[in-house]
């Protein structure tokens, strides 16, 4: 499954990409639009790390048709959510989260800027991974890992560097998105070495969802060759980390990050 389906061309130079959306309301019927927060965030993300401008262009049923580029959206504009009807989310299946935009940051535009060509095409996300969900998490894993934080694991869908989001239920029996988080295990590494490695997608991934979602945390969960299950929460961090395979042009996404032991603690009651 690829994330975008369109390249902003002008003059044959690939300027942008983009996300086409249609909803069966009027603009004037809400006063903000439910978006797929997932596409949200690889919309800022593919921004970051190719440099071009990403758009999300939504087409109402009254023939108004308006674009928004989220890397231009402040986080505390939006809101981050589950639906109240599931349907609304599904993708294949699958529940995903949502963000709620206000729709006074949406710009209107009866046609695309002069000189812009929309083409057709299936992007994935600079180094996506192009597994469905929870890509790495066994049976008994994800069970442990539910029990322990008292919430349902959601996989994410392809491409997107972290592999869960964590379900939890309010006092009043909704559910909530309470954590991001990327559950692994790694048979290479023993919970008792001075450094446990991480892909710097992974740990940058959920920097960048904290950043973006504003309080809800993002973490990483490893299970260790010796059966303990490690977690960090990388914004977090406070020492400093060293990169094994050095990127190119110093892009973290490309490295695998090392970080300290004494950063890790081994997985026990919900941290949020």
């Amino acid at each position: 499954m690829s994330l975008f389906d369109r390249q902003i061309v002008d003059d044959g130079v690939h300027i942008g990409n983009a996300e086409a959306k249609s909803r069966h309301n009027l603009y004037d019927d809400y006063p903000s639009t439910m978006l797929d927060a997932l596409k949200w965030y690889a919309l800022v993300d593919l921004a970051i790390q190719t440099g071009v401008p990403s758009f999300l262009i939504i087409a109402f049923l009254d023939g108004k048709v308006f674009w928004v580029n989220p890397s231009h959206v402040k986080p505390k504009r939006i809101n981050l959510s589950t639906p109240g009807r599931l349907a609304v989310s599904q993708n294949r299946g699958v529940e995903r989260p949502v963000i709620y935009v206000e729709n006074s940051l949406l710009q209107c535009h009866s046609q695309i800027p002069a000189g812009w060509e929309l083409k057709t095409t299936r992007l994935e996300p600079v180094g996506g991974n192009k597994n469905l969900g929870n890509r790495l998490i066994d049976d008994g894993l994800q069970k442990y890992v539910e029990t322990s934080w008292g919430g349902a694991l959601y996989p994410m869908h392809s491409g997107h560097p972290l592999n869960s989001w964590i379900r939890t239920t309010t006092s009043s029996g909704r559910g909530q998105l309470s954590a991001w988080v990327d559950v692994s295990t790694d048979t290479t590494i023993s919970s008792l070495e001075n450094n446990i490695t991480v892909p710097g997608r992974q740990f940058l991934g959920a920097v960048r969802h904290e950043a973006l979602f504003l309080d809800t945390p993002a973490w990483l969960v490893v299970k260790c060759s010796d059966g303990a299950v490690l977690t960090v929460r990388p914004s977090k961090v406070g020492s400093v980390l060293n990169t094994v395979e050095p990127a190119q042009n110093g892009e973290l996404y490309q490295c695998m990050v090392r970080i300290p032991r004494e950063e890790w603690t081994v997985l026990g009651d919900r941290p949020f």
